[in-house]
């Protein structure tokens, strides 16, 4: 399969915001909590809060607080409508206790008895159990996995791996993939093109079955020569070079050290997947992908935490492909970085906190308030003013 031509990449700027000062967390996401179009941070540690965008201002207002924790929210969170009724559910882990893995309910639509639908008020939003993953979930994935309607929750770390199956109701089945339990981040995504969801996992991917999918033993482990960077690798499925096939990109979780991609091949199962380095020195507790400046091929975003680290877009700038390195923070405050539209301009931006007790919490809005491309403008047309004769 060819690849489709690229667009002509924009320049890539971002304007850094203080959100708050006092805030920090292990867990960053973001998502159109409140239905207004644009993206609203979210981040836990001690509390699960939100913050609402005010769009265009490129400002926000709250936090609104969710939920304290019992334990800690640690070390991951998604965003996700895990219910299927047209708004973003909120899937975090609390501390190595049994049932620790939960999910809370947005309410704005279907408010719970008693409630109102209003994202705000923390009460508003149901906590709902999902199962106990067995220790400290290091790092959550949300997908579908049986074939069947309904999303999977996998959570992963600290010598335990379980994929929480989603029953009729939003009830939950718990597995156990202990035999794959090495820290890492894994990946949801159809490497074989077979039409269902396999996996990356530390080394290599596991082969979703044609049939008994809630049964662990009947995942086939497939190697991946050389992919497993040490320190729990992140890890991200996303078509590199856009020839239709799921590749793979991996990179150390809490040092610098090897950031490659990983050709998938005609025939994935083959251990030798073409690896490309692209950049000997860097690092990410998770690998984000975006196409940030415009040019409809996907681009990398990695984050360290605390002083050492440094918040990078990797621009995949060529055909062959490319990448280019992009600062969009120096220093720390990158652990777990997320992406999302939060300006709802059409174009990624980054909501960028360290793990708890290491405030601040900043947002980096990507591009200035006009993009333009053949001729035609697109963005946000609110600053422009008539010019005078």
């Amino acid at each position: 399969m060819l690849a489709a031509p690229a667009l002509e990449a924009q320049p890539l700027t971002f304007q850094e915001l203080l959100v708050d000062a006092g805030a920090s967390g292990d867990d960053k996401a973001t998502a159109d909590l409140d239905g207004d179009g644009d993206a609203d941070g979210v981040i836990a540690g001690a509390a699960l809060s939100w913050y609402r965008s005010n769009g265009a201002a490129r400002t926000f207002s709250g936090p609104y607080l969710i939920r304290n924790s019992i334990q800690e929210f640690t070390t991951d969170m998604e965003a996700a409508d895990l219910d299927a009724d047209g708004d973003i559910d909120l899937v975090v882990s609390d501390g190595n206790g049994t049932n620790n893995v939960r999910w809370y309910e947005n309410p704005s639509i279907g408010p719970p008895p008693g409630g109102t639908a209003d994202p705000t008020i923390g009460t508003n939003w149901e906590q709902h159990l999902i199962g106990t993953h067995g220790s400290w979930a290091h790092d959550i994935e949300v997908g579908s996995l049986d074939g069947v309607a309904g999303l999977e929750v996998v959570t992963l770390g600290n010598g335990a791996f379980k994929i929480h199956f989603q029953d009729a109701g939003v009830s939950w089945t718990t597995v156990d993939f202990d035999q794959h339990a090495t820290d890492g981040s894994p990946a949801i995504a159809d490497l074989d093109g077979d039409a269902d969801r396999d996996l990356f996992v530390q080394g290599g991917w596991i082969e979703s079955p044609p049939s008994g999918r809630r049964v662990a033993a009947n995942w086939v482990f497939h190697p991946i020569t050389a992919s497993d960077p040490g320190d729990g690798p992140a890890a991200s499925a996303v078509d590199v070079d856009r020839d239709g096939r799921i590749d793979l990109v991996t990179c150390p979780q809490h040092v610098e050290g090897a950031l490659a991609w990983f050709k998938n091949p005609a025939s994935p199962t083959q251990a030798d997947w073409t690896r490309t380095v692209i950049d000997p020195s860097a690092g990410s507790h998770h690998l984000r992908v975006a196409d940030f400046d415009g040019d409809d091929r996907p681009d990398l975003l990695l984050g360290l935490e605390l002083a050492a680290g440094y918040i990078t877009v990797f621009r995949n700038t060529g055909a062959t492909p490319a990448f280019t390195a992009h600062p969009v923070a120096s220093g720390g405050g990158g652990h777990n970085a997320a992406v999302g539209d939060l300006d709802g301009n059409g174009l990624p931006d980054v909501w960028a906190a360290d793990w708890i007790g290491n405030p601040p919490l900043r947002a980096y809005f990507n591009a200035p308030d006009l993009l333009f491309r053949d001729g035609f403008e697109t963005g946000s047309t609110s600053r422009w003013s008539a010019a005078q004769p």
